[in-house]
């Protein structure tokens, strides 16, 4: 608060009785909720950085576990009507397959500096293969799940955002963000765009170019999440990695949530110079 934010995203890392004991504070200090980043509220017992990636899935073959994850997805929806947050931000889920090609060996050698190697190109693409062959089953269930929520949302009053992610396996893809919104057209459903997250899917090689899902969707976009990134290390504040934020910024419309995200813990003076940075930026922009 003593940062001079005028408002938040409240997400999975906090509990229902935490919410509960910041909400007159934030009331109090006249501190908005912009966005309520689902799984919220976190199970108590939960380990609070891996609360958004446990749990039941969105995308689960199986119909009992889907529901189970629709049902924990309401709930966000539920707490997002009574703080006043307009939008749900939303992590659809994982294709998943066992065995080879392992997607985070793709991870592994771009950290240890192999990324020009023909091995490398080779793997790049036996994943993606092996993301387009099993892909199909848990993008229907996304659907499923997704048809669901779109219903409660809009009963609500509400946007379900979907979020770019990071890791080459999960979902969506920049073609199935156009799968998703063509077979849910009108459905109160927009795009997240996370600044990290697009450039290790850059970094990776699955995406052109690191702003290409925020041109690609910039007419869909309904917020942000704004943080720096060196490589595969995200969660940076703003300056302090390699990222074009002005260009970046250009592209988001005004009105739309620009959240700083940055690791649990950061120095208060990295996010003071973070926010001062962004607020630079975003007058030049």
């Amino acid at each position: 608060m003593a940062l001079g934010f005028r408002a938040v995203e409240v997400d999975y890392r906090v509990t229902a009785e935490q919410m509960r004991t910041l909400r007159p504070a934030l009331e109090r200090e006249g501190i908005g909720v912009v966005s309520v980043h689902s799984p919220f509220p976190r199970d108590p017992w939960a380990d609070p950085g891996r609360a958004h990636v446990e749990g039941p899935r969105l995308t689960a073959p199986d119909r009992d576990e889907r529901r189970a994850a629709v049902r924990r997805a309401v709930e966000s929806l539920a707490w997002a009507e009574d703080l006043g947050a307009p939008v749900v931000v939303l992590h659809v889920g994982t294709v998943e397959w066992s065995g080879e090609p392992d997607p985070l060996e793709l991870e592994r050698r771009l950290r240890q500096g192999r990324r020009d190697e023909p091995e490398y190109e080779e793997l790049r693409r036996a994943v993606a293969q092996a993301r387009e062959r099993f892909a199909p089953r848990f993008r229907d269930a996304a659907l499923s799940s997704l048809d669901r929520l779109a219903g409660e949302a809009l009963r609500r009053g509400l946007t379900l955002a979907l979020e770019n992610r990071y890791h080459p396996a999960e979902i969506p893809s920049s073609d199935e963000f156009d799968l998703f919104f063509r077979e849910l057209d009108g459905a109160p459903l927009g795009y997240w765009h996370d600044t990290g997250h697009a450039a290790a899917q850059w970094c990776l090689g699955f995406e052109p170019e690191v702003t290409g899902p925020l041109e690609r969707f910039q007419d869909r976009l309904v917020g942000t999440h704004l943080h720096d990134a060196v490589g595969l290390d995200d969660h940076r504040s703003p300056g302090e990695g390699e990222l074009a934020f002005e260009a970046l910024l250009a592209l988001v419309p005004d009105g739309a949530p620009r959240v700083l995200e940055v690791h649990p813990g950061s120095p208060e003076d990295a996010l003071r110079a973070g926010k001062e940075r962004l607020e630079r930026w975003i007058g030049r922009s």
